[in-house]
């Protein structure tokens, strides 16, 4: 899957110092595309990298995730109930999962 092709907005470019981190804004996601996740209606994924040096290697590093969202377990009958929880189950996907050279995408992510 060339995820290359999905829309882009979401991007975020950002330097970060050593020995601290970074927040981004949270995303939303529906009640209603969590139920369908849940009934196979529709397919959800988490998926991002990061390029960065670091003070042991010259080369730039990568890092590459992407988590498949299984289905969702919720701790209400009511899945609406903002008093609950509601816990995703992920598994890693077959592609951009990896990190460095390993990656595929290597040589273009980290021009």
């Amino acid at each position: 899957m060339d995820f290359n092709q999905l829309p882009q907005e979401r991007i975020t470019t950002a330097v970060i110092a050593p020995k601290s981190g970074i927040q981004l804004a949270p995303g939303f996601i529906s009640l209603q595309d969590v139920e369908d996740v849940q009934l196979g209606k529709k397919h959800m994924f988490f998926w991002g990298w990061a390029v960065y040096q670091d003070g042991i290697n010259t080369n730039p590093r990568l890092s590459e995730y992407c988590f498949n969202v299984e289905g969702a377990t919720f701790s209400k009958i009511d899945h609406a109930d903002f008093t609950g929880e509601t816990l995703l189950g992920t598994t890693p996907c077959g592609v951009h999962f990896c990190f460095n050279e390993d990656c595929e995408d290597y040589r273009n992510r980290t021009k």
